[in-house]
Order: C-alpha cells, then sequence, then structure tokens
C-alpha cells in the first residue's frame, strides 16, 4: 500500500471507507465526518489535502446519472493498430463526454466510456473513427442491466461487506424516493450548479457555501438541490473517487464471460457478490466478441486475480472466458456534462477535431 496510507490511523482509514460510500450534504460535513469518527475536523481535511497531494484521491464530488440529465452511455470497444494506439487514444480522451479510457490486453485493445446527447450521437462518433484512422472494429457495448456499481476500495481493518451489489442509500440522507422519469428538465441555473459540482467539492469547512458564491445561489439553495438530485437518482451518489493503485489494488480486469440469454440473471448476482467486483454489467455481443456479462475485478496481486477468477468460473460454468487486464490508464475523469450553450444541443459533447 502507499507509504503514506501505512503509516495513518485507523480512524482516518475509516474516513476515506466511508466517503467512498457516501460524502455528508451538510453545510458544514467535515465537522459530521469528525464526530463519526472521533476526530477534528481540521484533521480530516488536513488528511484529505495530503491524499490529494498524494493522488490517492482524485476528486470528491457528484457522480451523475447521465439518463436523468438527458445523455446517453456506452461502452466502445476498438482495436487499433499498435502504431496507431497512442495517437487514437489520445484522440479519444480529448473527448468531454469520455470518461474512461484504457488499453487492454486483446486484439480489441481500446476501451472508453462515451456519454453524449442522443443514440445518433453515438454512432456518429464511431462512423467518425473508424474514418479518421481508418478502422474496422469498434463496437457500442451498452448496457443491458446493471447487476453492481460499486466502486470502493476498503483499506480499515474492516472486513468488506461480500453480500451487497447495487450501491446502498447515503446513510447521510433521506431514502431515494421512486421515480419512473427518465430524464428531468433541468434549468440554466441547474445547468450551472452541475458545472460548478463537476469540478469536485473543494475541502474547506463549507465547501457548498463556496460553489453557491460562484453560481449566485445560497448555500442552502445548492444543499437542498443536491440533496433532491441524490433522492431522485440524478445524482447516484457524492462521493470520493480513488486512484485504486495507490490504494493498493495494483491489477486491474475486465473479465468477461459468454453464457446462454436464459443464465445471465442469476450469474450476474453472483459476480455483483464478489467484493472485488466494482462493476458487473449485462452487454451486447458484437462480431468476433461473444461476450455479454462484464465484471470490473480489482486485487492487489495477480494471484488474487487468478484465485478470484477460478471461483468465478467454478459458479457460472460460461461456455468461454476471457480476462482483460489494463496496460496503460488514457484517461479516467468525470464527464463534463453542460458544457456548451443550451441552444446548441445537437452539437453537445460532440467536440470533433
Amino acid at each position: 500500500m502507499n507509504d503514506f496510507l501505512d503509516i495513518q490511523s485507523q480512524a482516518h482509514k475509516k474516513v476515506i471507507d466511508a466517503i467512498q460510500h457516501g460524502f455528508p450534504v451538510e453545510s458544514r460535513p467535515f465537522d459530521r465526518l469528525a464526530a463519526e469518527f472521533q476526530l477534528d475536523s481540521s484533521s480530516i481535511m488536513d488528511f484529505l489535502h495530503q491524499c490529494f497531494h498524494q493522488g490517492i484521491i482524485r476528486q470528491i464530488g457528484p457522480v451523475f446519472e447521465p439518463r436523468k440529465l438527458g445523455y446517453v452511455s456506452t461502452l466502445i470497444a476498438a482495436s487499433i493498430p499498435d502504431d496507431q494506439l497512442e495517437t487514437v487514444a489520445g484522440y479519444v480522451s480529448s473527448h468531454p463526454g469520455v470518461s474512461h479510457n484504457y488499453q487492454r490486453n486483446h486484439p480489441l485493445n481500446l476501451w472508453f466510456t462515451l456519454t453524449v446527447p442522443t443514440p445518433q450521437a453515438i454512432d456518429d462518433y464511431i462512423q467518425h473513427l473508424k474514418s479518421r484512422f481508418h478502422l474496422d472494429r469498434v463496437y457500442s457495448l451498452p448496457t443491458i442491466k446493471m447487476f453492481k456499481l460499486k466502486v470502493r476500495f476498503n483499506i480499515a481493518d474492516n472486513p468488506e461487506d461480500e453480500s451487497e451489489s447495487l450501491e446502498p442509500d447515503n446513510p447521510h440522507l433521506p431514502p431515494k424516493v421512486a421515480d419512473s422519469a427518465s430524464e428531468i428538465n433541468i434549468s440554466e441555473s441547474q445547468q450551472e450548479l452541475i458545472r460548478q459540482l463537476q469540478n469536485g467539492l473543494p475541502i474547506e469547512p463549507q465547501p457548498y457555501l463556496s460553489i453557491a458564491n460562484k453560481i449566485n445561489q445560497t448555500e442552502s439553495q445548492v444543499i437542498d438541490q443536491i440533496k433532491l438530485w441524490l433522492q431522485h437518482g440524478v445524482i447516484r451518489r457524492m462521493a470520493a473517487r480513488m486512484k485504486h493503485q495507490k490504494m493498493g489494488y495494483r491489477v486491474n480486469a475486465m473479465v468477461v464471460f459468454d453464457l446462454p440469454d436464459d443464465q445471465i440473471e442469476q450469474a450476474g448476482r453472483q459476480l455483483a457478490a464478489f467484493p472485488c467486483v466494482s462493476h458487473c454489467y449485462h452487454r451486447p455481443s458484437a462480431p468476433d466478441w461473444p461476450f455479454t456479462l462484464f465484471a470490473m475485478t480489482h486485487t492487489k496481486d495477480t494471484l488474487q486475480l487468478e484465485t478470484t477468477v477460478r471461483q468465478m468460473l467454478e459458479n457460472l460454468h460460461p461456455r468461454q472466458h476471457d480476462i482483460l487486464r489494463s496496460v496503460c490508464e488514457f484517461k479516467k475523469q468525470p464527464v463534463r456534462y453542460f458544457i456548451e450553450p443550451v441552444s446548441q444541443p445537437s452539437h453537445r459533447l460532440l467536440n470533433f477535431k
């Protein structure tokens, strides 16, 4: 593990574990954490500043649900010639709708997520890439069903929760409410709040007040809006995003399975029960790509990965499987929503160069 984290107290490590789950949405969130973990709020802020400096924390802020904001997302896999890989990866990473971009050890060697305003924009971008770089194999693999989204890396001496699949409700907030609407109307003032929030919260006693001052709103308006968005699923969670390699999880692999359709539901739930699986999705197959169940798996070493995959296979008995390890992380950061004027929605996030 990172030397800085090795020397921290268990109480400080528990703060890191907790804020990956949910960061308090109230006027003085660090006072709440201090009371919860019997620490001084200044000590917590100093510790978190060091975590940012060490590259352990990427950002503290919201994870938005794209559908609720009127966007669509997909995972794209592409086969890129080795001599073009860095050029294509750099070009893809420049797109503000690309949040994750990785090289993996497979003939389909570039994998990235794309979030844009319309399904047509996804098709247009794929055709654009194919044409610009003379590519043959570029596939969109959108989510059919999510079985797990729980990005949380345990560093305190606490047993990991092996039973939980989907993210639990934030303990600092009222429970989520049922909401069937797939998209909500976002006013211009709300868009401005989103633009500020996606830059992350500052580490200071009243971070929401700092955000409010930048957009001429009151602190209570900002807090109330965030809570409402959390309740209705516009924000999946307010939390810390970590650099997992700095947390000691140095092996990152996308483990994929080919299963009959009638076995995917049960298999997805079984994979979701593995604590080292952060994401588990059912996705469509593609030409020369028969795999439809994906499990993003993070372990501390190769032996742990091999043991985990062996246990998965014993449970699932797939027709075939593959392990795509991350070779290079080209980009990992939140999507930038509403970065262009509302008057130009059809061009938002296309950003062709």
